[in-house]
């Protein structure tokens, strides 16, 4: 994924991957803490989109629903089963708290929200919309677990 820059000072400049996108962009706002330790916890939970949430989640959905040549069913299941643990860590985190790093939205969630959702059509900039959206809406983790219980089924 390319995404034109910010104003630089290099007319051909961009930013590759949608986790450094979203940094790139999220610097400088609300998305993205000034504490230094909370930064770091932010990167902690965008490596973890990217290594075990992402190849659990997204690719699996992508297998099931997208591929004309998918893996056979074990593979399928071997990687849901990865997903699973993804979404166990993620419940577990959230059991307490509204959002994985601080007292308010960022781009932790934008990341770890995004395989969580039907992508067809849909922009990082309604992404944020809808997380803004819910963010004023009560009761997160409640829709989060019933958001797992239905991937849990294949859904």
């Amino acid at each position: 994924m390319i995404a034109p820059s910010k104003e630089s000072s290099s007319k051909s400049s961009a930013v590759a991957s949608p986790n450094a996108i979203l940094w790139y962009f999220a610097d400088g706002t609300r998305y993205l803490p000034e504490d230094g330790y909370e930064r770091a916890q932010v990167l902690q939970w965008m490596f973890f989109e990217q290594y075990k949430h992402e190849p659990g989640i997204a690719v699996v959905r992508f297998w099931v629903s997208i591929s004309d040549d998918p893996p056979p069913a074990a593979d399928v299941e071997k990687r849901r089963a990865v997903g699973r643990a993804a979404l166990d860590v993620m419940e577990g985190h959230l059991g307490d708290r509204e959002y994985f790093v601080g007292e308010g939205l960022s781009i932790a969630d934008v990341a770890l929200y995004a395989s969580l959702i039907d992508q067809r059509g849909l922009t990082i900039c309604l992404l944020l919309s809808r997380l803004s959206d819910q963010a004023k809406t009560p009761n997160r983790p409640a829709r989060a677990a019933s958001r797992r219980r239905r991937w849990r089924r294949g859904a």
